[in-house]
């Protein structure tokens, strides 16, 4: 027989459970897909059975982009965002300004580039043009004559990119600001929230950014918020050498763009609540949750989990969510939704939850439960209590290795396993929490944590 105690863990995880793992399954039964547009959404609970009474389950929202038939990319408006502060100096900006020659020199008539510097005050190299031959050569010289000097003004200069973009917005080119630092900010706007909303105001005018974070010293919590808020991308480069990856990487994704100034909206039904969203902020309107995120890429799914609260009075047929996309598809300008909603049933039997949970779904839900244990783990090892911190990543891998025998499933385990021993063991190696090794283990779990999210 089955421990009580046991049975309730299952019996919470199972109705945690969120069906939506698109890549994984060509299909789900009752998807709904937006006929005049590129994006698939898909939104369901987890196992379709929920407990009678007053739980939790969670939801997955799904947004997929089908593969572009046709290859021609969308014109790019780039601002170039480059720290020239003195902690640079030396092989970290020669670094960068490679990388961002390489990068200019990638763009054509079609787009356009501004290459921005920043210290203490932020500097304006060469303003938003289009990439003709003649302007490229001018970027080109003003990113060769870079030189190291004063604090670290992000704030500065993510508003000076993000200034030379707005006039030039238009509804078939993707706007992007790609922002680099090795260091804390100590200059114009430091606070991590101010920056946050900075960003998020910065997408919301239709200008999304990624940030780049080279080297130990930045702080690697607020280059992710501001990448989250600003609807980008978040890339780590503990070594410089490697920033001309990212920004080949970077420019493919960017030019790949299938919707951009993506919004999703929740609206619970009566008896249910949003409560929080793993990784995302929440707009509150009404009962109405609404999340921004990412531009989706062509071939891409971005998901966003939500936990609910839902009180089920009887058995029987449960109302749970209606969710509403909106977007503008690159390949027109046009404004666009797409529609889904999910359903369960209300059952007193436990077992009956656990025989509804689906497999591909578990390892989506458990990879978010997952990152936000990493983050959590992450906070403690940063206030020094790092036997904390490893409790909670053994807590997880423990709840985890349950969930999956009960399913029998290994690779669920296998999954969550890979991430929490990676964890652990950057952890246990980062003794000093204020040294490199510290620095880079946090820097790697974050970024860790990242990319199970998004």
């Amino acid at each position: 027989m089955r421990d009580a105690r046991t049975t309730a863990a299952l019996l919470s995880a199972a109705v945690a459970v969120a069906i939506a793992a698109t890549w994984l399954t060509p299909a789900v039964r009752g998807a709904p897909r937006d006929a005049s547009g590129p994006l698939a959404v898909r939104a369901a609970l987890g196992s379709t059975r929920v407990a009678v009474g007053d739980g939790e389950a969670h939801m997955v929202v799904t947004v997929r982009a089908p593969e572009r038939a046709e290859r021609r990319r969308p014109p790019l408006h780039l601002a170039i965002v480059i720290d020239r502060s003195g902690s640079m100096a030396g092989d970290k900006l020669a670094q960068a300004k490679r990388a961002a020659r390489q990068l200019v020199e990638r763009l054509d008539e079609r787009d356009r580039v501004a290459v921005v510097a920043y210290g203490s005050q932020p500097a304006l190299l060469t303003p938003a043009e289009p990439a003709t031959p003649r302007h490229v050569a001018a970027a080109l010289a003003a990113i060769d004559r870079l030189v190291d000097d004063g604090g670290t003004n992000l704030s500065g200069g993510l508003v000076t990119g993000r200034d030379e973009l707005l006039p030039w917005r238009s509804a078939t080119a993707v706007s992007r600001v790609v922002l680099i630092s090795d260091g804390l900010a100590n200059e114009g706007i430091t606070a991590p929230d101010e920056l946050a909303q900075l960003a998020r105001s910065t997408a919301e005018r239709g200008v999304s950014i990624t940030t780049v974070g080279v080297g130990l010293d930045f702080d690697e919590q607020t280059m992710t918020a501001i990448a989250v808020a600003g609807a980008g991308h978040y890339y780590f480069a503990e070594h410089a050498d490697a920033l001309a990856d990212i920004f080949d990487a970077e420019l493919a994704r960017v030019g790949e763009t299938v919707a951009t100034d993506v919004r999703v909206a929740i609206t619970p039904a009566p008896g249910v609540d949003v409560v929080d969203a793993y990784g995302y902020d929440i707009a509150r309107d009404g009962r109405t949750a609404r999340i921004a995120i990412a531009d989706v890429h062509a071939g891409e799914t971005r998901k966003v989990v939500v936990r609910l609260r839902v009180r089920a009075d009887r058995p029987g047929h449960v109302d749970v969510a209606a969710v509403r996309v909106a977007y503008r598809a690159v390949s027109d300008g046009h404004s666009r939704t797409a529609d889904a909603s999910a359903t369960a049933i209300a059952t007193a039997d436990p077992r009956d939850i656990l025989d509804h949970a689906d497999r591909d779904a578990m390892l989506l839900i458990e990879r978010a439960r997952t990152a936000a244990a990493l983050r959590d783990a992450t906070d403690r090892y940063s206030r020094g209590d790092r036997e904390g911190a490893l409790d909670v990543l053994r807590a997880r891998k423990a709840e985890v290795k349950q969930i999956a025998k009960s399913l029998a499933f290994k690779e669920l385990d296998k999954d969550v396993a890979a991430a929490t021993d990676e964890a652990a063991a950057e952890f246990s190696r980062g003794s000093d929490r204020f040294g490199a090794s510290g620095a880079r283990a946090k820097k790697r779990i974050r970024k860790r944590a990242y990319d199970l999210t998004y």
